[in-house]
């Protein structure tokens, strides 16, 4: 900035904020018109209201502390402080003074441009008062300096997400979930994110509209990871079997590339759903071990090995679930399950004899260990449907001393 321009602002802006000040200098003596002597003095000046300035400021005298920053920047016309025109700046913002605020602030940014507090301090200033694109431009200066500053880009969104509604095109959407996409990176396991992404596409976007542009920008970059990811995302969830097939050699290529939680996951989704149950349980067991071991994933391994009629393997992971997460309601649901099914491979046709029913006792009681409310429904549900066929008294008289124990077929449920 100008010397003499800049000296010619600060003034007016004194002027604007403090009635002290009455006369504006038309011109900044130099320093090379000044004396060692009144050089000095102007130092000594200078530190004494920045001083005065910094200390009214820590009491909330924001008035006062900007009187002095004023006394301070008349006398600095080289702006050697300029790293204190932030504080001036707040001191009008606290004052509720925004132009002014706005305009120390803008001149921080000048002096300072590689700094991130004065930049993200003008992208809040801007903000604040409704100057969309300003702020919008400023919070990407400040993420520019800061990439990881969460807060800042979600103060774009906010601000892309208010033009898309104005807009309504599908490029201003994008915009915003192209955001959304480095939050969800900054911040991974906040799934809300994940979830406003989801909900934004499906408002805006056809998943055809989706997946033909997804599948573009593969073909534009093929070792493109994340459009590689969101495309198999959108064949899954445009269910066909047509999506299916495409969505499976990808997400192997990925799973052998790029493997991750998601990849695994999406990778069991899509060989479910075309009824490859071992292929399913395989990217499980992988998912199983990167996450260490969540009672989620194993209740659904053992869900899928009962599918295949494997019920011992079944039973195991439902133990495996218990003894990663005792209070997880699934395991014990899993576990109840496989005794009923135990029950209709050992059961005569047409017929239930003690063993049997208490086989569905053993059902019962693992329905009653559910405590967990997302399953605790569930589970009450499926033990009132057990009532019928669970021992009687009379059962219980005429085969005393008998338990599951050592049974042939159902032996191996109480091991």
């Amino acid at each position: 900035m100008n010397k003499l321009v800049g000296w010619l602002a600060l003034g007016l802006l004194a002027i604007g904020c403090n009635s002290a000040y009455q006369e504006v200098a038309t011109e900044a003596p130099t320093k090379a018109e000044l004396s060692e002597a009144e050089k000095e003095a102007r130092r000594q000046e200078i530190g004494m209201h920045l001083s005065f300035a910094t200390e009214y400021k820590k009491q909330g005298a924001y008035r006062e502390a900007a009187d002095n920053y004023t006394k301070v920047f008349r006398l600095d016309e080289e702006l050697d402080k300029a790293a204190h025109l932030k504080y001036w700046s707040l001191c009008y913002s606290q004052m509720e003074m925004p132009d002014s605020a706005i305009a120390i602030m803008e001149l921080a940014v000048e002096q300072r441009p590689d700094e991130y507090y004065e930049r993200v301090s003008l992208a809040r200033l801007y903000d604040n008062n409704g100057m969309d694109g300003k702020a919008l431009e400023a919070y990407r200066a400040a993420v520019g300096l800061k990439a990881d500053d969460s807060a800042s880009w979600l103060a774009i969104k906010k601000i892309q997400e208010n033009q898309a509604r104005d807009k309504g095109d599908t490029m201003s959407w994008q915009a915003v979930l192209e955001t959304l996409d480095t939050l969800i990176g900054l911040e991974p396991d906040n799934t809300s994110y994940l979830e406003e992404k989801t909900r934004i596409m499906k408002r805006n976007f056809s998943i055809q509209d989706i997946i033909q542009t997804l599948e573009e920008q593969v073909a534009a970059d093929p070792t493109n990871v994340k459009a590689r990811t969101d495309l198999a995302r959108a064949y899954l969830d445009f269910a066909t079997p047509q999506a299916y097939a495409k969505a499976g050699p990808l997400l192997d290529a990925l799973a052998s590339e790029a493997p991750d939680a998601r990849i695994y996951r999406m990778q069991a989704d899509c060989r479910i759903q075309v009824n490859n149950l071992s292929g399913g349980i395989e990217a499980l067991k992988k998912l199983d071990e990167l996450e260490g071991g969540t009672a989620e994933t194993r209740v659904r391994i053992g869900n899928l090995y009962m599918e295949q009629g494997q019920l011992k393997a079944a039973r195991t992971w439902a133990n495996r679930a218990i003894s990663s997460e005792a209070s997880f309601g699934g395991s014990y649901i899993l576990r109840a399950k496989i005794v009923e099914a135990q029950v209709d491979q050992c059961a005569a046709a047409g017929k239930l004899d003690f063993y049997d029913k208490l086989a569905y006792e053993l059902a019962g009681q693992e329905y009653d260990r559910v405590s967990d409310p997302s399953f605790r429904g569930t589970a009450r549900s499926r033990k009132d449907a057990l009532e019928p066929v669970l021992p009687t008294k009379g059962d219980r008289f005429l085969n005393q001393g008998k338990t599951l124990e050592g049974h042939d077929c159902y032996g191996w449920l109480v091991q």
